[in-house]
């Protein structure tokens, strides 16, 4: 996650499709394009050599400090043999992926479904986890991590309706820990009321970082999470395009403080420059901490009152939206990076809650493929392939 931070992750589909904009107080016909092949999730390609070891953990490092959001987790996703060992590659490696999740239950954590299913054009999944907490040791007042597998005969239910394209929504998932945190991580609640358009929020991840001039450019390993955070603001106005369920999608843009740079202000722009009346929805952000996601950052939380209101699912430059072939044009790259001007959509909770609350019954119980006792890894970092 980036300071005037970022967004970045996987390639969606192929082909530019119609839509429609759709604001929440009113309906505006628009002949838009999206480019989904410019569409990023916020999943992070990695590889580590192993899963146990001990690795420190340096509280000034941290933009987050220890304990402050003990139940956000950096998810380490990877595959295990039917023997129970792990999948390595040629080179000794355990091949995965980077994601973010939240603990909603005892022995329960929300992230997003792609972190877990893949999305729309690739096919990589997993069948095993490895959640790390960061919280303070209660007796010495030292940053410290806790650990805990996500695996054996049923490790989590993905949303029903998602089909693996983020334009679509329902991108959230529950996973389920196979031994029970300690009273030191924290449990989260969900929010669950109508006004989370419109709202600010805090946002959590324990993902790629950088600044919002650059976009993400400095990996980290979700296995030792630095977990970062910083505020944006959900816009009153989703996109829809055409695509599953738009209303569970919460989008938002990344402002440097400028109009050049305004994204959801330059959509309304290029709307009025086309005869349609004005959306009102100009806005320079939310101040110097303003921030958006980055890979790794998938999954993770994003807060209203200390309720989880929004996961992490993607982003995309504002260059890959266009009005009869004009792009909106708030990205001064073009490219999903995770820079300044482009767009984020997140998992909207409060349309999902009916799923998250039939996933918190507790499952049978299973036996975990490995007994939890890790603290912390050693890890080498293959880069981007852009999943969040």
């Amino acid at each position: 996650m980036l300071t005037k931070l970022l967004k970045l992750g996987l390639l969606a589909s192929t082909a530019a499709i119609c839509a429609t904009a759709t604001a929440s107080a009113s309906t505006i016909s628009a002949p838009l394009d999206v480019d989904v092949n410019k569409v990023r999730s916020r999943i992070v390609t990695q590889g580590t050599t192993t899963l146990t070891g001990a690795t420190p953990v340096n509280p000034e490092d941290l933009r987050v400090t220890p304990g402050e959001y003990s139940g956000v987790a950096g998810l380490f996703l990877f595959n295990r043999n039917p023997d129970g060992s792990f999948v390595r590659d040629e080179n000794g490696l355990i091949p995965g992926a980077g994601c973010t999740g939240s603990r909603i239950g005892a022995r329960k954590l929300l992230t997003a479904g792609h972190c877990v299913a893949g999305s729309s054009n690739t096919d990589i999944q997993f069948n095993s986890a490895l959640a790390t907490f960061l919280v303070e040791d209660p007796v010495t007042g030292t940053a410290t991590i806790e650990q805990h597998f996500i695996d054996g005969i049923s490790p989590w239910q993905v949303h029903p309706d998602f089909t693996g394209n983020l334009l679509g929504g329902n991108d959230v998932a529950v996973l389920n820990l196979t031994t029970t945190p300690s009273s030191l991580v924290e449990t989260y609640d969900i929010f669950r009321g109508s006004d989370d358009r419109g709202s600010e929020f805090e946002i959590v991840g324990s993902g790629t970082t950088g600044t919002g001039d650059t976009g993400g450019t400095i990996g980290q390993s979700t296995l030792t999470p630095d977990l970062r955070a910083g505020r944006n603001y959900f816009d009153d106005f989703f996109f829809d395009f055409g695509i599953g369920d738009p209303d569970t999608v919460l989008w938002f843009d990344f402002d440097d403080g400028t109009p050049e740079r305004d994204a959801f202000g330059a959509t309304d722009q290029l709307y009025q420059a086309f005869g349609f009346p004005p959306l009102g929805l100009e806005q320079l952000g939310v101040g110097p901490d303003e921030v958006n996601t980055a890979p790794g950052d998938s999954g993770g939380p994003s807060f209203i009152n200390g309720m989880i209101a929004g996961i992490t699912s993607f982003g995309i430059t504002s260059d890959g939206i266009t009005l009869a072939g004009i792009p909106i044009g708030a990205d001064g790259d073009g490219v999903t990076n995770s820079s300044f001007g482009e767009f984020s959509g997140n998992a909207r909770v409060s349309a999902l809650q009916d799923y998250i609350d039939r996933a918190l019954i507790p499952a049978p119980a299973t036996n975990a493929l490995l007994a939890f006792g890790l603290f912390g890894a050693a890890f080498a970092a293959r880069r981007k392939m852009r999943r969040d």
